[in-house]
């Protein structure tokens, strides 16, 4: 009779039990309407990231589509300066500028769907290489003075880096030269293409770069009996920057203060 008791208890809670689990896969099974679980929408993208050249364009793929799996209407929004989006309706055209930058368009669809892309615009001649001071080599220079009618024994030849800007000491675009290039014979520069030289660009604007207090006169072309006049400064820096390189200066006045371009000076 124990036993039987024990048996006829442990059958009742096994009922129990029984019932309990089907209760439980019952409500788990249902979302209360009898419709099956909702699918959430979704926005699918060629690419998550990108980069693109100076003046590149690529067509990036994109789909949006609801629960139902229906293709649904996209926006492509962004507010980069350094680069352009178009789009159609299943895709977006990136157009890089010719600025150095990463940002990236957000592509919004349906109610509260959204998906983010990165766009990196890069010159593959250009190195960012700390704080976001960037250097590049350039092939370009203006003629500034050499020693012919001198009748000295060795050619002397002086030329300005040209970075784009109207004078041979103004900066372009944020571009600006650490010195002048000093050569041992009259060929053109801007043919031989031969000398390539670095210039330097603050791209956060983080001061990074300064003009020049003043010029201190290293040499000049006074007795040579050259056909022009020309001479060659140090550039004296505001506290905490460096020189790092001389100008030659058509004449003997002294370069201008003005432009970074003229200094070669860079945070010490």
């Amino acid at each position: 009779m124990k036993t039987r008791a024990v048996f006829g208890f442990g059958l009742r809670w096994l009922g129990i039990s029984i019932i309990l689990i089907l209760g439980v896969l019952t409500v788990i099974g249902s979302n209360g309407d009898g419709d099956g679980p909702t699918e959430p929408g979704q926005i699918h993208t060629e690419k998550n990231i990108t980069s693109l050249e100076f003046g590149e364009t690529a067509d990036i793929a994109v789909t949006a589509v609801d629960g139902s799996g229906n293709t649904i209407p996209f926006t492509a929004i962004s507010t980069s300066s350094c680069f352009g989006v178009s789009q159609g309706s299943d895709m977006i055209a990136v157009a890089a500028g010719t600025d150095i930058c990463s940002d990236t368009v957000t592509i919004e669809a349906g109610d509260d769907l959204t998906k983010t892309i990165t766009i990196n615009v890069l010159d593959t001649m250009t190195m960012d290489i700390g704080e976001g001071l960037l250097i590049k080599y350039i092939h370009n220079y203006w003629w500034v003075w050499n020693d012919s009618g001198s009748g000295a024994s060795k050619d002397v030849h002086f030329w300005h880096p040209n970075v784009g800007g109207p004078t041979a000491y103004a900066g372009y675009d944020g571009w600006y030269a650490l010195g002048s290039y000093i050569r041992d014979n009259y060929d053109d520069v801007n043919v031989t293409l031969d000398a390539p030289i670095i210039v330097v660009k603050d791209s956060k604007n983080a001061d990074l770069l300064r003009a020049p207090i003043s010029y201190t006169k290293v040499w000049d072309d006074t007795g040579t009996g050259a056909d022009n006049d020309g001479s060659i400064w140090s550039p004296s820096c505001p506290d905490g920057y460096k020189a790092l390189g001389i100008v030659a200066n058509q004449g003997y006045a002294s370069p201008s203060t003005l432009s970074k371009g003229s200094s070669g000076s860079g945070k010490g």
